[in-house]
């Protein structure tokens, strides 16, 4: 039994296969098939990485405006948790961490769920 649609040899792609199968004809440029020049060749060099250094607050080096929301954590968990001291960095991205602990408080999620 013959099938209804056969693919050319010179079909490269699954979105080549799909338009042929429609019969929708797509244009060439669309069928780049060659490798970029720099594919395969050493990666190391390709690619760059830069590590960014956060620092890990405390409510003395803390903004300004994340100081009292440092101190009010410690005071209710003993401890800075280092996502915490970070996230003072950005007094608003703090606020909202501290809102979502908040709200987890309400849920009927143990404690040990909720403390991470």
């Amino acid at each position: 039994m013959e099938h209804a649609h056969t693919l050319p040899a010179a079909t490269k792609s699954i979105r080549q296969t799909i338009a042929y199968v429609a019969g929708i004809e797509l244009p060439i440029a669309n069928f780049n098939t060659e490798a970029p020049p720099n594919v395969g060749k050493n990666m190391e060099s390709q690619m760059t990485m830069t590590a960014t250094t956060y620092a890990l607050h405390t409510p003395e080096s803390a903004p300004e405006r994340a100081r009292e929301a440092l101190r009010t954590l410690r005071a209710t968990v003993r401890v800075i948790p280092n996502l915490a001291a970070t996230m003072a960095e950005s007094p608003a991205l703090l606020r909202g961490f501290l809102t979502l602990r908040e709200l987890y408080a309400t849920t009927a999620f143990s404690r040990s769920t909720t403390s991470a």
